[in-house]
């Protein structure tokens, strides 16, 4: 990556509300699933397996980020969540079943809609804060 695309990703990051962030992340996600899913399929299993270390991280942060103080009841949906996608995307490279990681990556894809949605709808509250400080 560039230096100025560096510098723009770290500003976007840096400035970027609680729901933006997630909805980095699983933008993240999605990339790094939807490319462990290409290098699978063409038979690049040393480039998928970094794609899945990198998928993996992605959903552990996710789950440290989850606050109780919410909804426990949403917090818990979530966390079965991305267990689930963590063991399917550890079974799926074992087993090297490219439609199991393309399946996860469909899911993630929404969540990661929505996410943004969220935090568009949440963008103007944000901006005023942003000035507030």
């Amino acid at each position: 990556m560039s230096h100025p695309m560096k510098a723009y990703q770290r500003v976007k990051i840096t400035t970027a509300s609680p729901a933006e962030l997630v909805a980095l992340l699983f933008d993240g996600l999605v990339r790094f699933v939807g490319n462990a899913a290409e290098s699978m399929a063409e038979g690049r299993f040393a480039d998928a397996g970094k794609n899945f270390l990198r998928a993996q991280d992605i959903i552990a942060h996710l789950r440290e980020s989850l606050d109780e103080s919410v909804s426990s009841q949403v917090v818990t949906s979530l966390d079965r969540t991305y267990v689930l996608w963590a063991h399917s995307l550890a079974k799926a490279q074992l087993q090297k079943d490219v439609a199991a990681v393309q399946a996860i990556c469909g899911q993630a894809l929404e969540m990661a809609s929505a996410w943004r949605i969220a935090a568009e709808k949440a963008g103007p509250a944000h901006a005023a804060q942003a000035g507030a400080r």
